[in-house]
């Protein structure tokens, strides 16, 4: 099965009406947690780190500086665990690299997850286009954001020069 899944990062995204967000801005006990150009590579990372280690089918995935959208195939396990071991598989490698103490909180709790009846190719296509300046952006080589093959000699919008070098600056 072929979900999309989105997951947003601790502290930045709350619910309607807005005396409920000012009491749950109330109860945090950290600071809201973004995802700077390092930390959103790492955790792009460790996305397909993850997908290539359970044999999962990673079509497209963006990682924005308050959340993250995943468009994948994950065989007969839930979207449920796919989002759990994103998250946790992120925070390992965000620890690893030294970007957080390992009692930061990241992730907000849930997420959401809607499958892919049809054709994958809209859901990659704003995953990749739909979200604004691109930031840490991969999609399926062999599937292009129209859901149709990709040409030839194109690989995946992996990393460019530019985006990695951005990525190796500090904070």
């Amino acid at each position: 099965m072929t979900w999309f899944i989105t997951f947003h990062t601790y502290g930045t995204r709350f619910h309607d009406p807005e005396p409920l967000a000012a009491w749950e801005r109330r109860q945090m006990p950290q600071e809201p947690y973004l995802l700077c150009a390092g930390r959103r590579e790492v955790v792009l990372a460790a996305i397909r780190e993850a997908c290539q280690d359970q044999g999962w089918g990673l079509l497209a995935v963006h990682v924005r500086t308050t959340h993250v959208h995943v468009v994948v195939e994950t065989g007969p396990h839930s979207p449920g665990e796919a989002r759990n071991l994103f998250k946790r598989r992120a925070s390992q490698r965000l620890n690893e690299a030294g970007w957080d103490k390992k009692e930061r909180r990241r992730w907000a709790r849930h997420g959401h997850t809607r499958p892919v009846r049809q054709e994958a190719g809209p859901a990659i296509r704003y995953v990749v286009e739909g979200q604004g300046e691109p930031l840490a952006v991969w999609w399926a080589e062999q599937v292009g954001w129209r859901g149709e093959r990709a040409a030839p000699g194109l690989g995946a919008n992996d990393h460019s020069a530019e985006a990695l070098a951005k990525a190796a600056e500090p904070g």
